[in-house]
Order: structure tokens, then sequence, then C-alpha cells
């Protein structure tokens, strides 16, 4: 469940039988979030959650309504920018990591016809429609039947 962290959003929170969180609505994915834990009672906590390797992790930051909003959102933003806290960031890869990759698993496989992926390169370059610097998830199968025609 997401929410914007408003007092009136903290207020409409009901209790339900398990106790439950609802993350503040940032937009980002792969790092720390803000959250409130409702427990079954009624009492309401904030919660950083954040991953330390691929472990997920959960800290206590206080409780709502003694601790205030901004307070909380303060000691998340220090929380936040700690260095054990890991970031995931999504890059895309070019065309030539994928021939990379691709040899990598070749070898790594224990197969001996990984030099094939020479040939590839070589055709791929001698065409010219495909740049070495073209983000793979691009590339369509018609510029693969263009390249190889």
């Amino acid at each position: 469940m997401q929410i914007n962290v408003t007092t009136k959003a903290l207020d409409n929170l009901s209790p339900k039988p398990a106790a439950y969180i609802a993350y503040h609505a940032s937009g980002e994915r792969g790092t720390g979030r803000i959250g409130v834990r409702v427990y079954s009672s009624g009492r309401k906590t904030f919660v950083y959650h954040h991953f330390v390797g691929k472990t997920a992790k959960f800290q206590t930051l206080g409780e709502y309504p003694s601790m205030s909003i901004s307070s909380a959102l303060e000691k998340f933003e220090s929380l936040y920018l700690c260095s054990d806290v890991i970031k995931v960031t999504k890059t895309s890869g070019t065309l030539a990591d994928l021939f990379e990759a691709h040899k990598t698993d070749f070898i790594a496989s224990g197969k001996r016809t990984y030099h094939h992926y020479k040939t590839l390169r070589f055709t791929n370059a001698a065409s010219g429609l495909l740049p070495k610097t073209t983000i793979a998830k691009k590339i369509t199968s018609n510029d693969v039947r263009a390249v190889l025609n």
C-alpha cells in the first residue's frame, strides 16, 4: 500500500487483523523507503525499510503521533545517505556489452566454439547498421534481419 505521508493520510490508516506497512509514494524503486507500520491495536510507528547487501532491514524511527512527520522525514534522510545502504541503479547494456557477455557465457560453460562471437562482431561492424554503443534492449528483430541480409 502506498500513501503520501501527511497527517490526514496517517490518521485515516485503520487497523486490520494483522499488522501492515503503508509506504510513502516516492516513485523510487530499489532504494530505502519510509513507511508507517500499523498494528492491529491501532498503534502506528514510522519505519525505514532498506537493504544491506541482499538482506532486507527494517528500522523503527519513532511512534506516531509523538514523533512528527517532519522529524521522521529528517531521520529518514540521514539514514538514507548512509554508506551501507545499497542503492540499486538500473543501467542498460550496449551491444558491445552483449557480445562480451555472450563470449563470457560460452567460456564459462566450457564450450570451445566461443570464437564465433568474433564473426558476429565483424558482421555487425561491416554492416554499419548497429554501432557498438547501441542500447541492446532497443534492438529489434528488424535490425537483426537488416544486418544479416
